[in-house]
């Protein structure tokens, strides 16, 4: 899956953290490819302008990296209405995504942590 088969860019946002702060990144390209179980590969590549300290910084870059999915978290805080139960954790959840591959909810201090069933 790409940068291409997202049907509104606008909804996919990107930002690097320097200085103590977010800058937006432009994004020229990004790829999600499955690398076994629970295991993808990552591609991606942008520009973002920076006010610098002293001047401003034009950063473009591009990098890969080895992505391992190890669960989901949900902080119910974040959630309206608060799910107060793992089942309706897991309903929250099922609106945006299969939970069939998902462990039950587990709460874990402030959350509740969703884990691959694998």
């Amino acid at each position: 899956m790409g940068l291409e088969q997202i049907l509104d860019r606008d909804l996919v946002e990107a930002s690097v953290f320097l200085f103590d702060e977010h800058h937006r990144v432009s994004l020229h390209g990004l790829q999600l490819r499955a690398a076994g179980a629970n295991k993808f590969s990552a591609a991606i590549a942008g520009a973002a302008d920076i006010d610098g300290e002293s001047e401003p910084l034009s950063l473009d870059f591009s990098l890969t990296s080895a992505l391992e999915f190890t669960g989901l978290v949900v902080v119910p805080d974040n959630l309206e209405p608060k799910p107060e139960t793992p089942e309706q954790v897991r309903q929250a959840v099922s609106a945006f995504m299969s939970v069939d591959d998902l462990r039950r909810p587990s709460f874990d201090k402030w959350r509740y942590l969703l884990e691959p069933d694998v």
